[in-house]
C-alpha cells in the first residue's frame, strides 16, 4: 500500500542507469573514466533541471515572494527532523566526510535551524513544532536544544513522529499525516497578546533539515499565502522533491495519501494528492536539498564563495553549517584520513584519495551502488551485464 517494492526500485534503478550511461546503452563514446564521469554528471544535472522545470510548470502558478509577511497566532511551523546520531544521520555523506563528519553536518543543520527559526521575529506568533524521530530520543533532543540556549526549549514544542522507533518504516506520508493531526489537537504555546492561548487553527508549514538556504521569511510568506488564499504553497527541490509545504487551515491529513516518496517526481505527486482534495497549489522558489556529496559541494561553492545577498545571509545566519563546510570541504581541508578518504574537490566526481581513476567499467559499478542501493544492486548489475553481452 506504500507504492514501494524491490521490483519497482530495481526498475527505476535500471532506467536511471540506462539514462546516465549512454556510453554503455547509447551512442555516446567514453574513451576514459574521466569522460564517463563527465557524461554521468552532465546527465544528472540535466535530470535535476528538467525535474525542477516540470515541477514549476505542472504543480501550479509560480508566484514571487511577497513583501515580508509575519506569521499569525494559530499558524504552525513543523520542522521534521531525525535526532542526529552517528552512523545513522546523513549516511550518504559518510563516503566523503566519514561518520564523524556526517554527524557534524547533521548536527549543524539541525542546530542552525532550531536557533534561527526559534528566534525569528517573523515567526514569533506561530507555534514551532519539532516533529522528531526516533520517538525515544526526546530526552536527548531536549538536552541538545538546551545546549544551544535554554530559552529555545520554550520556543519549540516537541512531538514524536509516529511509528519511528527504528527509522525504517517507509510510510513518510503516514508520519506527516499523523504529525498534522497531532499538531491540530495540541494546545498552542502562543498567545493572542491578551494572555490567552490560541488554538492551532491557522496554516501549517512543513519543512525538513536538509535545506539551510530556506530562511524564516520564506516560511512566514508561505504561511501567509496558505492562510490568505486557502491554497497550498510548495517550494520544489532541485532533485524533483520539495523542501517546504504550507497547507491552508482547512487541509486534512488526506493530502499525504498516495504520495510517491524519494523519487524525481515527488513534488508533482504531492501536488496531485493535494489537488485531489480540492486545494489549489501555488509554487514558490526552488531550493537545494543537501542529500548527496554533490549537493554538499554545491552548498560549499554557494556559501563559502558567496556573492549574492541570499548566500551571504546563509553564511552569516548558519554559522555551524558554514563552519562544517570550512572544516571538511574548503580547499586543503582535512576530511577523512587514510584509505577511507574521498576527494571532494572541484573535479567532476568523488574519487578515493591516493588512487588513480578506475577503469570506466569499474566506475559504472561504483555509480550503480549509489543509484540502486543495496536492495537492488544485484538486479542492476545483472541487467547491465546481460545488455553488454547481447550487444
Amino acid at each position: 500500500g506504500l507504492g514501494v517494492s524491490l521490483d519497482g526500485a530495481a526498475t527505476r534503478a535500471c532506467a536511471k542507469l540506462r539514462r546516465r550511461c549512454p556510453y554503455v546503452f547509447g551512442g555516446e563514446v567514453a574513451r576514459c573514466s574521466e569522460d564517463a564521469e563527465r557524461i554521468w554528471q552532465r546527465v544528472k544535472m540535466e535530470e535535476k533541471a528538467e525535474a525542477a522545470a516540470k515541477a514549476k510548470a505542472a504543480v501550479g502558478a509560480t508566484i514571487p515572494d511577497a513583501a515580508r509577511s509575519d506569521a499569525m497566532a494559530g499558524d504552525v511551523l513543523i520542522f521534521v527532523t531525525k535526532f542526529p546520531t552517528r552512523g545513522k544521520s546523513k549516511t550518504r555523506l559518510i563516503p566523503a566526510l566519514g561518520e564523524q563528519g556526517a554527524l557534524d553536518m547533521a548536527r549543524a543543520l539541525v542546530s542552525d535551524a532550531v536557533v534561527n527559526f526559534g528566534q525569528a521575529p517573523e515567526l514569533a506568533q506561530a507555534q514551532r513544532v519539532l516533529l522528531f524521530a526516533p520517538a525515544d530520543a526526546e530526552a536527548d533532543l531536549r538536552g541538545f536544544i538546551r545546549s544551544l540556549g535554554p530559552e529555545l526549549l520554550d520556543a519549540w514544542t516537541l512531538v514524536p513522529m509516529a511509528n519511528s522507533a527504528d527509522l525504517v518504516n517507509p510510510d513518510l506520508g503516514g508520519k506527516l499525516a499523523a504529525g498534522l493531526d497531532a499538531v491540530r489537537k495540541h494546545p498552542s504555546n502562543t498567545s493572542n497578546g491578551a494572555g490567552s492561548t490560541v488554538p492551532c487553527g491557522g496554516s501549517v508549514c512543513f519543512m525538513g533539515m536538509d535545506s539551510p538556504e530556506i530562511r524564516p521569511a520564506h516560511v512566514a510568506n508561505a504561511l501567509a499565502h496558505a492562510r490568505r488564499g486557502s491554497s497550498a504553497y510548495m517550494c520544489p527541490a532541485t532533485d524533483g522533491g520539495y523542501t517546504l509545504l504550507a497547507l491552508p487551515p482547512a487541509a486534512s491529513n488526506k493530502v499525504f495519501r498516495g504520495v510517491e516518496w524519494s523519487t524525481d517526481h515527488t513534488c508533482l505527486s504531492q501536488a496531485n494528492a493535494i489537488a485531489k482534495c480540492g486545494i489549489p497549489v501555488l509554487v514558490g522558489p526552488t531550493f537545494h536539498d543537501v542529500d548527496e556529496v554533490e549537493d554538499l559541494i554545491g552548498l560549499r561553492d554557494r556559501v563559502l564563495g558567496a556573492t549574492t545577498p541570499e548566500a551571504m545571509a546563509v553564511a552569516v545566519e548558519c554559522p555551524r553549517v558554514t563552519s562544517c563546510l570550512e572544516r571538511y570541504l574548503s580547499e586543503g581541508a582535512h576530511r577523512v584520513s587514510g584509505a577511507d578518504r574521498i576527494d571532494v574537490g572541484r573535479g567532476p566526481g568523488p574519487r578515493r584519495a591516493g588512487e588513480g581513476p578506475p577503469a570506466w567499467r569499474e566506475w559504472v559499478g561504483v555509480t550503480v551502488s549509489f543509484v540502486a542501493g543495496s536492495a537492488a544492486m544485484w538486479v542492476v548489475q545483472q541487467a547491465a551485464f546481460k545488455h553488454k553481452h547481447r550487444s
